[in-house]
């Protein structure tokens, strides 16, 4: 499987031993595994950072290689085209029929179980390519030493192997997962599985020299390998992102093979020279992550800067517009002050107003109490008045009755007078006057 950022996808290699037709291999792979070598074909682009082009890089142009696991010949058609000669060794056999035309020869058979020495007879190569084959095999240590004697004297072999210390595998093992996948770094046909000090241990044990190693990095999150990030503390995740190792996915090197009785003394020498390369890089990609620290600080700084004085400006745009928004509200001020003053004397007018309008209302009022005073004083008197019309009325009634009377009684004098008895009456009257009088002198 292809992944981002020119990761390559690993192969289940194999070379082969004669056989009468490519109808008579047996594939070794499971019903599951039905597609094939074929799975893992991909275009390579020379100018990308992807292994399989390194790997290109790497063998050089016009050179004769003898490619293991060549799947359906997409690398063995670059090798070509750059003037290479190639043989190529595969397990897979409608996969070899698809590569013929891209090779010189195609050997159709399991490259551990093939006899080599038979189907390549004296023939020498200067490169021979292992491109995520070695992760495939049962013995590749076996197979490794094999290969020497087809190495041309100044022969070398490349070789890709994926990294199993990738942080993606780490962190998934931390939570428990070790699952396989079609392809990629946990590839369910891998029977092997390298570190940079397997990977080291595995050419040193074959009487091989790495003289050039190549890390493949890839990002944990860019993985195919899942774990469950939630599971996983972040600081945990942090630290395992700084080791190089955890962000290397695939080694490339290469290697060439050296005379046993020269090869503890000059593997020695590589490694100490190996370490001290490493520590070297190690100090570099430090320096360089310092350097992008620092100039990413720079940059931050530059842009905190920059919004600084944007803000700034705006702070001043602010600024002004509220200057210019605090003279208009003294404006408004200044206007509403001299209305209050306006109003205020208004007001003081129509107070002067209403306190002789009130003092007009409470002398009014004071008026009308008298005057009510003297209305029901008035009342009272014509109460009073028409007690006594009703008095005289009723005097007027008994005087009128006593003048009836009167009336009545002087015509009844009148009419007595007329009387002898009267007249006699009188007489005796007139003489008891006439004689009290008498008596009284």
């Amino acid at each position: 499987m292809a992944h981002d950022r020119g990761a390559s996808r690993y192969r289940r290699i194999s070379a082969t031993r004669p056989h009468k037709s490519a109808a008579a291999v047996q594939p070794s792979d499971p019903p599951s595994l039905a597609e094939g070598a074929a799975r893992y074909e991909q275009t390579i682009d020379l100018a990308s950072d992807s292994t399989h082009a390194r790997v290109v890089q790497l063998v050089g142009t016009n050179k004769k290689v003898l490619e293991l696991g060549c799947s359906t010949g997409f690398m063995s058609r670059v090798l070509r085209e750059r003037g290479c000669h190639v043989v190529a060794v595969e397990e897979d056999a409608a996969a070899a029929e698809r590569a013929r035309p891209s090779c010189a020869r195609v050997i159709v058979g399991d490259v551990e179980r093939l006899d080599l020495g038979r189907a390549l007879g004296k023939a020498r190569f200067d490169v021979i390519v292992a491109a995520d084959v070695l992760e495939h095999l049962k013995d590749p240590l076996r197979l490794l030493r094999g290969l020497k004697r087809f190495l041309a004297d100044d022969g070398w072999v490349v070789a890709s192997l994926p990294n199993v210390a990738h942080g993606s595998v780490r962190l998934a093992l931390l939570g428990g997962e070790f699952r396989y996948n079609p392809t990629g770094l946990l590839d369910r046909t891998h029977l092997r599985f390298f570190t940079r000090d397997s990977l080291q241990k595995l050419f040193d044990d074959a009487g091989f020299l790495i003289g050039h190693l190549e890390r493949h990095e890839m990002r944990i999150e860019d993985s195919e390998v899942s774990f469950d990030r939630a599971a996983i503390p972040p600081a945990l995740v942090e630290a395992v992102s700084r080791d190089r190792e955890a962000l290397t996915y695939q080694f490339i090197v290469v290697a060439h093979a050296l005379p046993r009785e020269k090869v503890d003394f000059i593997q020695e020498l590589v490694r100490s020279a190996t370490a001290a390369q490493e520590a070297a890089e190690a100090r570099s990609v430090r320096i360089s992550d310092e350097k992008r620290t620092v100039e990413n600080v720079v940059i931050e700084l530059g842009q905190a800067r920059n919004t600084a004085e944007a803000e700034a400006r705006r702070i001043a745009l602010e600024s002004e517009a509220r200057q210019r928004r605090i003279e208009e509200l003294e404006t408004r001020l200044e206007r509403l002050r001299l209305a209050v003053e306006e109003k205020t004397m208004q007001l003081d007018a129509l107070a002067e107003r209403a306190q002789v309008r009130a003092d007009r209302e409470a002398e009014a009022h004071h008026l009308l109490h008298e005057a009510h005073a003297q209305l029901r004083a008035r009342d009272q008197e014509l109460a009073r008045r028409r007690g006594l019309d009703a008095d005289l009325a009723a005097h007027q009634g008994t005087i009128a009755s006593l003048r009836a009377e009167h009336a009545e009684a002087r015509a009844c004098m009148a009419g007595m007078r007329r009387t002898r008895v009267w007249r006699v009456g009188m007489v005796y009257w007139w003489i008891e006057a006439r004689l009290k009088s008498l008596l009284r002198l």
